[in-house]
């Protein structure tokens, strides 16, 4: 089934509509269209306050008043069209991470279950650069996959009453950075400095899908230094981005 045969639209009563494409693991080359049909309906939809557009992994969520709902669905059909040979807009992110076991208490467990030192885990998760699938179960909360083999592993039995804010952790085949303090069950293995989820900001979450992330080891000085920089507003976020890619 093609692109533009595969997606099912669903009304969400007095909320907006979902648009989910049901064979998104058999057809990975989708997620790119799917990433363009978010993003232009992001640009279409952007002069109306009261519309609310987000993605994760083969479903775009509209949440918008009922009047809008037909404007909504003729720019999705327009972007679906479209989506055929365009290539999305999409920044690299090179987030800085220290991997310390005062700030991420799960290694003990990990090298355990994994059968891996904690140098390894660190090397492991910084060998590859992971796509952006979406945002979501928190606010700015971005899902990024795949990992390596050798570090999946499932989610804790035993939830965390409280993961700060910036922990990145990993679980499945994804790794994440909490946005906000939550409770959460995936395996904390560092902690990133860098805000990346403001609700003051026009556009809240610095990230999308679509975008690619590398991480970048760094030490307990210079984590210290961006804290700071970060708390005293002078940190500069362009440091740490590459290039559209």
């Amino acid at each position: 089934m093609n692109f533009k045969e595969s997606y099912e639209v669903v009304t969400v009563p007095e909320q907006g509509i979902e648009i989910i494409w049901d064979n998104f693991h058999q057809n990975p080359q989708f997620f790119e269209r799917i990433a363009f049909v978010y993003q232009a309906l992001k640009s279409e939809m952007n002069a109306f306050d009261d519309v609310e557009i987000s993605m994760l992994y083969n479903k775009i969520s509209v949440l918008c008043p009922s009047d809008l709902i037909e404007k909504v669905h003729s720019h999705l059909a327009f972007s679906i069209e479209r989506s055929s040979g365009h290539k999305i807009q999409s920044v690299h992110w090179k987030i800085p991470v220290f991997y310390d076991s005062e700030l991420a208490n799960d290694y003990s467990s990990l090298e355990e279950k994994l059968n891996l030192t904690k140098a390894e885990i660190i090397a492991l998760h910084q060998s590859r650069s992971y796509t952006i699938y979406g945002i979501g179960f928190l606010p700015g909360f971005l899902y990024m996959g795949e990992l390596d083999e050798q570090l999946k592993i499932g989610r804790k039995l035993n939830p965390d009453l409280n993961i700060e804010s910036g922990s990145v952790g990993i679980t499945g085949t994804q790794t994440g950075v909490y946005t906000v303090n939550s409770p959460g069950g995936w395996h904390i293995i560092g902690h990133c400095p860098i805000p990346f989820f403001n609700p003051s900001s026009q556009n809240p979450a610095l990230a999308k899908p679509g975008d690619v992330v590398s991480f970048l080891e760094i030490d307990r000085n210079t984590y210290e230094l961006i804290k700071i920089q970060v708390d005293t507003t002078v940190f500069d976020i362009k440091e740490y981005l590459n290039d559209s890619i």
